[in-house]
């Protein structure tokens, strides 16, 4: 397993600039140039999650502590039966936005209830609130107001809501949240490995056409076969650039960079055989 890996690494190595070992990629089965892909797109698989489950995994262990059911007001019940809600408050009941000035807020207010005054929509403009629940309705605003959600309390099973029930049900799931992660950790890798291998797989058929070009420019001769071999390692320094930017937080993406990248790295490794070796 040591030496796979070794292996592994110093091939990563090699595709940045050595003209000999590209030369021996040629008579190498193409299920090892497949290979080196596999394991380039495991990397960046494992580094995408992994920073993915080192930003989300504070919020959820914030969530699972239960911080949040402070702002579930204490006296506040709210039962929805038969596709209606009932409350235990005088309404219209507001939960506000909890230390910010009104005047610089778009919105006043998290949620208003509100069973008197209908079902319309201005209800969130009138309240100034992200969300207003009325008797058969709940009506949800985007931050921006660009769009609003109209949901039916009909499609709602019949629960109570409330910050004690609230506070159970986390405590029931809260023994299942760690291993779930866990799955979903375990599941974008996989999928985020297979997407991205069959993607790059499938752009080399392509790249590889870049290759038969510069190997003709430098009077090289390679089969298509050869040039898509070639290409599965040329794109190795690409793709762990690209890994590298998702690590820092870099989210712009170009492909002509990337392009760019292989077509340097295959210019400066196709040589003659005698060439790469003075």
């Amino acid at each position: 397993m040591n030496n796979m890996l070794k292996n592994f690494f110093s091939r990563i190595r090699s595709s940045f600039y050595d003209p000999n070992f590209y030369n021996g990629v040629k008579s190498q089965p193409l299920k090892q140039a497949l290979y080196f892909l596999l394991g380039l797109c495991v990397i960046g698989a494992l580094a995408i999650s992994i920073k993915v489950a080192v930003v989300f995994t504070p919020m959820v262990k914030d969530f699972l502590d239960g911080s949040f059911l402070n702002s579930i007001p204490a006296e506040l019940e709210v039962v929805i039966k038969d596709g209606k809600a009932s409350t235990n408050v005088f309404e219209p009941y507001y939960i506000s936005v909890d230390g910010k000035e009104e005047s610089t807020e778009k919105f006043k207010n998290i949620l208003v209830i509100d069973r008197s005054g209908g079902d319309s929509i201005d209800l969130l403009e009138k309240h100034r609130a992200f969300a207003v629940l009325t008797e058969t309705r709940l009506f949800v605003q985007k931050e921006s107001g660009s769009e609003i959600r109209v949901l039916s309390l009909s499609n709602f099973p019949n629960m109570t809501i409330s910050r004690e029930s609230v506070a159970g049900l986390l405590q029931k799931y809260r023994v299942y949240a760690y291993p779930v992660m866990a799955l979903g950790l375990v599941g974008a890798i996989v999928g985020i490995t297979l997407f991205s291998f069959g993607f790059y797989a499938f752009m080399l058929l392509l790249f590889a056409l870049a290759v038969l070009i510069i190997a003709k420019v430098k009077k090289v001769s390679l089969s298509y076969a050869e040039c898509y071999k070639i290409g599965a390692f040329a794109i190795g320094p690409a793709i762990v650039a690209d890994v590298i930017k998702d690590i820092l937080g870099i989210h712009q993406y170009s492909w002509w960079l990337l392009f760019s990248l292989f077509v340097i790295v295959v210019f400066l490794n196709v040589q003659k055989e005698e060439e790469s070796k003075e």
